[in-house]
């Protein structure tokens, strides 16, 4: 029997195309999952307990970033301890009925730390899901159209990233690493490693029915990133002209 899956990923990375390609080998998204401008493959009633287990700490998805990795990690654990986590087992029975199941929230990062220590995760399968930093700011300024700092990415990309590498690594599990441009560049060798680490029967069909993009090429190329440097600078400029100077309090960093 195919053992479940946690993808650990920060988030912007494709993730949602690889648990909807994960889908096509059986595994269980949950009753109902989270939408935004798309699906998203996220277990609805999941996220709904990540934000809460962060709220519990007084953090929020945003400003967690702010805090060491160990410090998360000891208050996550003693979260696990209280008495107040009898949704969290119900979410694990739910689970458990449904087997083989796939969990994927960018929240995971942190929470897996509590998570750790309510469920067995030496029989589980992780994966670790990240992106090309330049791939994710170029569609973040191109295709969201939210203008931030490339710094200000690659702090909110790596904090939840070594946070998920930290519990791997201190917990001595195995896990495969995937990337969106492994999934763009060369499916094949991603399909085989996913199929090897999984024990899966995942066919390029089965990737090409979940992604309606080009493969073989990066999702962005080098005029798209010239693109979204020109934007970026156009909102510095504005901010510079209508913002800085008329409010000299404000401090934005970029």
């Amino acid at each position: 029997m195919k053992k479940n899956i946690i993808i650990l990923t920060p988030g912007l990375s494709g993730s949602s195309l690889l648990t909807s390609l994960l889908g096509k080998a059986g595994y269980w998204f949950g009753e109902e999952t989270k939408k935004i401008s798309y699906d998203t493959f996220e277990n609805d009633t999941l996220v709904d307990i990540n934000i809460n287990i962060l709220e519990r700490l007084g953090f929020s998805q945003k400003n967690i970033i702010n805090q060491s990795v160990k410090f998360l990690q000891t208050g996550m654990q003693k979260q696990a301890g209280t008495d107040d986590n009898i949704q969290c087992y119900n979410l694990i029975k739910d689970c458990g009925i449904n087997e083989p199941w796939i969990w994927k929230d960018p929240r995971l990062c942190y929470t897996i730390h509590f998570w750790s220590e309510l469920m067995d995760i030496k029989n589980i399968k992780f994966i670790l899901m990240t992106r090309d930093l330049k791939q994710v700011w170029t569609g973040t300024i191109l295709r969201a159209d939210y203008i931030i700092p490339y710094r200000k990415l690659q702090v909110d990309q790596e904090h939840p990233t070594n946070s998920a590498k930290e519990f791997l690594s201190c917990n001595s599990l195995d896990h495969l690493h995937v990337t969106f441009e492994d999934i763009l560049l060369d499916p094949e060798k991603t399909l085989q490693n996913l199929n090897q680490f999984l024990s899966t029967e995942l066919t390029h069909n089965d990737l090409l029915n979940v992604y309606r993009g080009k493969l073989y090429s990066k999702r962005w190329n080098a005029r798209d990133f010239i693109k979204a440097c020109f934007k970026y600078s156009i909102h510095r400029i504005y901010q510079y002209l209508f913002l800085d100077r008329k409010n000299p309090s404000i401090k934005i960093n970029y």
